[in-house]
This record gives structure tokens, sequence and C-alpha cells, in this order.
């Protein structure tokens, strides 16, 4: 913004782009125009000719399939934003003007703070959703083995596996002559948000066939699996629910 009167916030600018931009880049550090025409204020009350801020927001995602399954996935953001002052009258800083622009980075840094915490907890919750989507395949996999009748089949069992640790270890295949055996997935991953003393198998809470998604509960079967967290996502929803 050059030299001039700041815009009240009271006559905020409009449009779907900006709209966008709110929601991307100021919404998730809790900013506003008000507060970034504050920032301005204060660059521009130090005798300089234009000031700007920049913001810089871009995300990847990639995955990895194997035999038609999802083996691995990678996501990442790369966000933040910057500060730009000039004087036509010169080409270098003085002191104090140093000093002027450490501050107001300083500032900047602040504020970009609650961004970083965002990105780290958008990172955790893709890696929960494709550490569900694992575990649920391998659930899913060995109940269509069981109705294949590739596993011994009993009068009051469900289909569903006694336990996750039977996924990696794997259980003989009885339409084998050589009784070889079926594994499901490689090793359980853990879930990202239990603490990290924990064993990966033991960081998921485990639903029986018998029991609701309302109120699930260990049984003699693992139906399905669910986040021990008690924290709620970006989204609003627990991750218990999830």
């Amino acid at each position: 913004m050059k030299n001039q009167e700041i815009p009240s916030s009271s006559s905020p600018i409009k449009g779907s782009h900006f709209d966008e931009a709110t929601q991307a880049l100021l919404a998730p550090a809790s900013l506003d125009i008000a507060k970034l025409q504050n920032v301005l204020g204060d660059m521009m009350s130090h005798k300089i000719d234009y000031a700007d801020l920049y913001f810089q927001y871009s995300r990847s995602e990639s995955w990895g399939l194997e035999e038609g399954q999802v083996k691995s996935g990678n996501f990442s953001i790369d966000q933040g934003v910057g500060v730009r002052v000039s004087r036509a009258v010169c080409a270098g800083f003085t002191l104090i003007e140093l000093v002027i622009s450490l501050a107001i980075l300083g500032l900047i840094a602040t504020m970009a703070a609650p961004v970083a915490q965002v990105m780290y907890q958008r990172q955790q919750e893709e890696d929960l959703r494709l550490a569900l989507r694992q575990v649920r395949q391998a659930i899913d996999q060995y109940k269509a083995a069981y109705d294949a009748g590739r596993i011994i089949k009993s009068v009051d069992a469900s289909g569903y596996p006694p336990s996750l640790e039977v996924l990696v270890n794997g259980i003989d295949d009885v339409k084998s002559p050589e009784l070889k055996k079926i594994y499901f997935i490689r090793k359980i991953p853990r879930d990202p948000f239990a603490a990290s003393g924990m064993k990966a198998i033991d960081t998921w809470g485990l639903r029986s066939y018998k029991s609701d998604a309302q109120s699930p509960r260990r049984g003699d079967d693992v139906f399905d699996v669910y986040s021990l967290s008690e924290r709620t996502g970006l989204n609003g929803i627990p991750y218990r629910e999830w």
C-alpha cells in the first residue's frame, strides 16, 4: 500500500477470491482485515513510501498403490507470510529502520505461529486417515477370506478377525494344500494422536461386531477400529468418530 489513508475495516473487501483467501490464509491463524491494517499502519508510520504483506500457501498430496491397495501416502503444506517496505529516497536502511523492520517481522512471526500449529495438525489428520484406511482394509480382507472358505468357519463366529495381531501374523489358508498362510497387513500403523510410548497396536480402540457405533466396545472379534484421542478435528468431528 502507498502512503495514503488505509481503508476502514467497516468497509471490507468483498468477492469470491477474497473470501477464499480469507478462509485459507487468515482464518486458521485467527487473523482478520483489522489486524492486517494495524500492522500496515505501524509500518506506514515510519516514513516509508510503500509497504505490503504477502501470503503464500501451497499443498501437495500423493498416494502409493500396490496391487490396488493404498500402501503409502504423503501430504505436505508450505505456508508463510512476509513483509516488504521501501523508500524512494534511499537504497538501504538506517539502524532505526532496521530495528523497525525486525520488530515488524517479529510481529508477523507471532501472527504466523498459529498457522504452523494448524499445518502440523492437518498432517496428523492425514496420517490418521491413512492409518484407519489401512487397518479397515485389512479387516475387510480377512472377512472376505472367511466368506470365501479360506479360513476355518465356526458356527458362532462373525467372520471378522479375533484380534489385530492375526492380521499381521497371518492365518492358515485351508484351501491351500500346503496350508500356506494368508497375510492381510505388513504391520499395524499407529494412531498419530496417541502417546509416543504406546505400542502401535495398543493405540487403537476396538469395536466388536456385536457393539454399535455410538458405544463401541471390545468383544470376541474386531469389526472396526477407532482413535482413542479425545481431541476434535479441524472439521469439528471428534477423532473417535472418524
